[in-house]
């Protein structure tokens, strides 16, 4: 992880539940969950809602059950793979209307890429924003939507925090992307599944440079990619301490270096 400007370090935390992660308050509560087609981070003000400031990061495979969401972001924001979206359509024999085509009509686009869109979705109204779980209401989401990999995979970051701390927006979307820019670009079979694994906490990189230690395995392993399943699993973390399993944490300072 990059160097984040002094001034915001004291105000953010880096949570993850294990290799991938993301910015968030200081003091914010962390909760996160997956399963064979992806995982969720979601980071709010303790006791909160869906409906309140909150981070959400969103992680989808496109050679598994996520496809279909896969798909349904790249016809939103995504023109340059609608190969894939045409392929998932014919192999699942799905109408076009299962996909709306084009950008919400209330966002605002700003293309880094063609794999890498930011956007913002403004107060009352649906797009990218809310897509997954953050409801509605009168302040604005921005956040960044993001393909990776040959498959390919979907990485949806959302941010709405409160007024105070809005400034600080940038500052996490931007993180984010350089994590994005350096995780492994795997290909197939075994590599695909490890990558997957550490991805989602089941290996824990050390810190100091040592090697990954496999701490728990939760799939039969194969190398087929298409044969990777796990148990679903959640957890949670809130100033108090940890609650079930500790795959998502908080790590110390901002470095974002995993223990």
């Amino acid at each position: 992880m990059l160097p984040i400007p002094v001034a915001a370090a004291a105000r953010v935390a880096y949570y993850t539940t294990g290799r991938t992660g993301v910015l968030g308050l200081r003091g914010w509560g962390c909760h996160g969950e997956y399963g064979s087609g992806g995982g969720d981070v979601l980071l709010t003000p303790p006791g909160d809602s869906f409906a309140r400031p909150a981070v959400e990061l969103t992680v989808r495979y496109g050679d598994t059950s996520g496809r279909f969401q896969v798909a349904g972001v790249i016809a939103r924001v995504f023109p340059a793979h609608r190969a894939f979206l045409k392929m998932v359509m014919e192999e699942f024999t799905l109408p076009a209307m299962e996909f709306p085509s084009g950008p919400f009509a209330g966002d605002r686009l700003t293309y880094r890429s063609p794999e890498v869109v930011e956007y913002e979705t403004p107060p009352h109204g649906e797009g990218l924003g809310t897509y997954w779980h953050l409801v509605k209401n009168d302040q604005p989401i921005r956040g960044v939507a993001i393909l990776t990999g040959d498959t390919p995979d979907l990485l949806l970051l959302s941010a709405r925090l409160p007024a105070e701390s809005r400034d600080l927006t940038d500052t996490i979307i931007q993180q984010f992307e350089r994590d994005a820019r350096k995780d492994v670009q795997c290909a197939t079979g075994e590599d695909q599944l490890r990558h997957r694994h550490e991805l989602l906490g089941g290996v824990r990189i050390r810190a100091g440079g040592r090697e990954p230690r496999r701490v728990d395995q939760r799939w039969q392993t194969s190398t087929a990619c298409r044969a990777a399943r796990f148990r679903r699993r959640s957890w949670s973390y809130s100033p108090s301490g940890w609650t079930e399993s500790p795959r998502c944490r908080k790590d110390r300072g901002t470095s974002g270096s995993l223990e």
